[in-house]
């Protein structure tokens, strides 16, 4: 007869996990980043708590498939915890993040091709509404995210939606994303010509690109 596993350690080492877990939970990205290094163990679950939808989310635009952004979020963490002490810049924890994620795609596809499967350009883009609701202004908005995101390329897709969909300031862009401050500036200036252009009769889209300009 199989029997419940005991937890032998001190009552007082259970309730001090306990209140740590909760510190973390309130702490800063800079707090919890030097946790992190650390090799807190509670550390680890914060960051899944605080960044695995925003991971989770940056990839199934990607992808396309739900399944396949699921396994690889489990993957992008993995991967954060296997290489914590990598992060220099404890106040950067969150493009860092989205650097490991997008290195990990990256990766992940590279291997689709070698077996032949797919190619990184080939995959597809997907947004999902935040609600179910069938209000058609909601969709509309959805089909025009996806028409612009449709027009650009790996990079400049990326910039994008962690600009106006993530919200992410030009730093934590640069960071994420490998390149210079004044390389992002450049392609967010030319990006948000096109889609001004494209979305110009659409007051509300436009509304909600304008609210991230300005935003260093």
């Amino acid at each position: 007869m199989s029997s419940v596993p005991i937890d032998r350690r001190p009552a007082s080492a259970v309730v001090s996990e306990i209140d740590r877990a909760a510190e973390l939970a309130k702490c800063s990205d800079e707090v919890l980043a030097r946790a992190l290094i650390a090799g807190e163990r509670r550390a680890g679950a914060e960051v899944w708590r605080r960044f695995s939808k925003l991971v989770f989310r940056l990839l199934l635009r990607r992808l396309g498939s739900r399944d396949e952004a699921h396994d690889i979020t489990q993957e992008v963490f993995c991967q954060i915890l296997r290489s914590a002490r990598a992060l220099r810049d404890p106040t950067l924890l969150r493009s860092w993040v989205v650097s490991v994620a997008l290195r990990t795609l990256k990766w992940q596809m590279r291997k689709r091709r070698l077996w032949s499967w797919v190619g990184l350009t080939e995959a597809t883009t997907a947004i999902e509404p935040s609600t179910s609701s069938p209000d058609s202004e909601a969709q509309h908005m959805v089909r025009q995210f996806l028409r612009v995101l449709e027009t650009l390329g790996t990079r400049e897709q990326t910039i994008f939606v962690l600009r106006y969909v993530e919200g992410f300031r030009l730093a934590e862009i640069a960071q994420a994303t490998h390149v210079s401050l004044a390389t992002v500036k450049r392609d967010l200036a030319r990006l948000s010509r096109q889609v001004s252009d494209m979305v110009a009769g659409d007051e509300d889209l436009m509304a909600r690109l304008g609210r991230h300009e300005g935003v260093a």
